[in-house]
């Protein structure tokens, strides 16, 4: 299906980029009509910021469809040891940027601490990916009273439901728990049905965010919670993992 959808959208960037070849070569062709070559030249303006904007939003479409293929392709890939640290700096690393820019307060607790799950790590990674500017997008297109900030917090629980003080069998189940916060206007009506794409509160987003996260915490017999945060007064999404073994151990030998 993605496929399919591909191939008129080819065309139509396709077209795009001919369109815009042809403007550009008859820019350089001179009016020999006073007054009018600044007529025309505002008429090629305009075509050409509609063609740029026809561009773009073909260019997002085949974005969407190939992030879909890849996520639902990638259902069965084989897991492996990851290092959940190393993930979660990337995707900050990425966004550092935007964070200076925006001057977002970034807090984050628990990243040096090893911790360590079963899974594929670029699957992983797109999920954090997605929930980062989420976050971002949510602080800086409806701002409100609260100063941006944004907290990350890492964590080996020993059952499911993040207690830390579970017993028996729930306390031998070693839960490793990703919680990211933030302080913008927390999560609407649309949110709340995240299982679905291509649905959004945010007028430019694509609706695949919340869909991808839930899709790979599946992918990888994990869960998903969103809620809001008592701290930042935001949104506040947790992602749950069964731990890898040696994170277990880890997280044992610390709390000994």
């Amino acid at each position: 299906m993605a496929h399919e959808i591909q191939q008129p959208l080819s065309t139509i960037l396709l077209q795009c980029q001919l369109a815009m070849q042809e403007l550009e070569g008859s820019a350089a062709v001179p009016r020999p009509q006073p007054g009018a070559g600044t007529a025309a030249a505002t008429d090629r303006l305009s075509i050409a910021d509609r063609l740029r904007a026809l561009s773009a939003e073909a260019n997002r479409a085949v974005q969407i469809t190939e992030t879909m293929r890849m996520l639902l392709r990638n259902v069965n890939t084989p897991h492996t040891t990851v290092l959940l640290n190393d993930v979660i700096e990337s995707a900050l690393l990425f966004f550092n940027r935007a964070i200076q820019k925006h001057q977002i307060s970034l807090q984050s607790l628990g990243l040096d601490q090893p911790t360590l799950i079963m899974g594929d790590a670029t699957q992983v990674q797109s999920a954090i990916v997605n929930l980062i500017e989420n976050a971002i997008q949510a602080m800086t297109t409806a701002p409100g009273r609260r100063a941006p900030a944004l907290r990350l917090c890492l964590e080996t629980v020993s059952d499911a439901n993040g207690s830390g003080n579970g017993t028996g069998a729930a306390a031998a189940a070693a839960v490793v728990r990703f919680r990211l916060a933030d302080s913008g206007p927390g999560f609407g009506q649309a949110d709340a049905d995240s299982a679905l794409p291509l649905n959004t509160s945010n007028p430019h987003g694509s609706g695949l965010g919340l869909f991808v996260v839930r899709t790979t915490m599946r992918n990888h017999g994990g869960a998903l919670r969103i809620g809001r945060s008592a701290e930042l007064g935001g949104a506040e999404v947790e992602l749950l993992w069964p731990a890898a073994k040696a994170s277990a151990e880890l997280s044992s030998r610390a709390a000994g």
